[in-house]
């Protein structure tokens, strides 16, 4: 998409927050416990500070609607400190302390499974086509997805793409692809899957004022699970040329809405169909 799919729009993170508030709750821990940490990161960097806040930033009501949503949960249980938990906390203890930000980044340590970003520079140019290799990801105990071994990872909180260099850039300051797959999950709040789908195609369609159906919703499978899909239009404000859209989603066990998204050039978009829907084909959900 010309900016990232969802710019992590004001109620997209809200969605995440109040999606994180429930699992402390059904995990043992009390929900209020998000806010503090929010409230606290905030404290110590300042809303230009932390990378970490640059992914999760404030939809300007986040205390209220988290404190909102927490009042209506019921902790599951009591998590308590076990020993094991001690016994890693005195680990902690031990060790020299953590770097500061800037350090990080300066660093920029790789993580266990985290490749280094695709080339952003040129976004939308030079991208070459679709490897005939394909490489398997495990994304936590979500799913598995195989994309072609020439595209790179790209994580973000609730969502991963799989990207070409050359793809991925930014667009007045937002993360922006104009080929590849993202795949992650949103918040439904007991829909149908048709609901949900097109509640989420709404959502896109708010944040990109370009995008247009060409159909309707055609049933599909997904993991073996009941799915839909659509095919959108869009113009690239990468690139400024058409690109087409293809959204795939199907239900969680919990019920919250697990979608893919593929995007390519309308010109390209054939030579990428293939890859597409091998790697739609191969999606595992675990959850």
């Amino acid at each position: 998409m010309g900016t990232y799919f969802l710019r992590y729009s004001r109620e997209y993170e809200k969605q995440a927050d109040l999606l994180g508030v429930q699992l402390m709750a059904r995990a043992g821990y009390n929900p209020l416990d998000l806010m503090h940490m929010f409230q606290t990161i905030e404290k110590q960097g300042g809303s230009g500070g932390p990378q970490f806040l640059s992914d999760h930033p404030n939809p300007g009501n986040r205390e209220t609607y988290i404190k909102e949503e927490a009042s209506h949960l019921r902790i599951e249980g009591q998590a308590g400190d076990s020993r094991d938990f001690a016994r890693v906390q005195d680990r902690l203890r031990s060790m020299s302390p953590a770097p500061t930000t800037s350090q990080a980044t300066r660093k920029q340590t790789p993580t266990r499974s985290r490749q280094p970003a695709p080339d952003a520079r040129n976004a939308g140019t030079r991208v070459a086509p679709p490897s005939s290799r394909y490489k398997t990801y495990t994304e936590g105990n979500l799913f598995r997805v195989s994309v072609p071994d020439n595209w790179k990872e790209v994580a973000t909180n609730s969502s991963v793409k799989f990207v070409p260099d050359g793809a991925y850039g930014e667009v007045q300051g937002h993360p922006a692809f104009t080929h590849g797959v993202e795949l992650g999950f949103t918040r439904n709040e007991i829909h149908s899957l048709q609901e949900a789908t097109q509640e989420f195609i709404n959502g896109l369609s708010q944040s990109n004022p370009s995008l247009r159906a060409t159909g309707g919703l055609t049933n599909t499978k997904l993991s073996g699970r009941n799915g839909l899909t659509a095919t959108l239009t869009n113009v690239s404000e990468t690139t400024g040329r058409g690109e087409t859209v293809t959204v795939f989603t199907t239900l969680l066990r919990d019920n919250n809405l697990f979608y893919c998204i593929a995007v390519a050039p309308q010109d390209q978009y054939q030579a990428y169909q293939e890859s597409f829907q091998r790697v739609v084909q191969s999606i595992r959900l675990t959850d």
